[in-house]
C-alpha cells in the first residue's frame, strides 16, 4: 500500500462504520486467517474487468489516483450483494482480488482512518 501506508507504520481502524465506499482502505481476514490491507475498487453488484492493463467497472474505464503501478493480469468478476473487489496501491506485485477473488462483507474488520 506504499506510499500511502508503509511497513512499520501504525494504523487506526474504524470498526463500527460499515458503510464501505470505493477508495476506502480496509482490513479484512482471509480464509487462511491472515489479515490484509487493501483498497476497495469494486462495490457490491458491480462488474469488474481487468484486461490488458485497463480496469473497467460496469464497462466504464476506471482511473484511480491511488494505484501507483500498472495493473497486470486479466480477470473478470460480477460481484454479489455482499462482495467487494480490492486492489493494493502497488497492484503489480500484490496479492489481491485478482488472485483470491472478491472479499465478503463479513470478512471485513474495518476501514483504515486517514493519517
Amino acid at each position: 500500500m506504499s506510499p500511502h501506508l508503509n511497513k512499520g507504520e501504525y494504523i487506526i481502524i474504524e470498526k463500527f462504520d460499515h458503510n464501505y465506499q470505493r477508495d476506502d482502505v480496509i482490513v479484512f481476514k482471509t480464509k487462511g486467517g491472515a489479515y490484509l490491507i487493501k483498497r476497495i475498487i469494486g462495490l457490491p453488484t458491480e462488474k469488474v474487468l481487468v484486461e490488458n492493463g485497463q480496469l473497467k467497472i460496469n464497462d466504464i474505464a476506471f482511473q484511480d489516483s491511488y494505484i501507483a503501478t500498472p495493473i497486470q493480469g486479466n480477470t473478470s468478476f460480477s460481484l454479489g450483494v455482499d462482495e467487494y473487489f480490492v486492489l493494493s496501491d502497488n497492484a503489480a506485485p500484490s496479492l489481491d482480488s485478482r488472485t483470491f477473488g472478491p472479499v465478503k462483507f463479513y470478512a471485513i474488520v474495518g476501514k483504515v482512518l486517514p493519517k
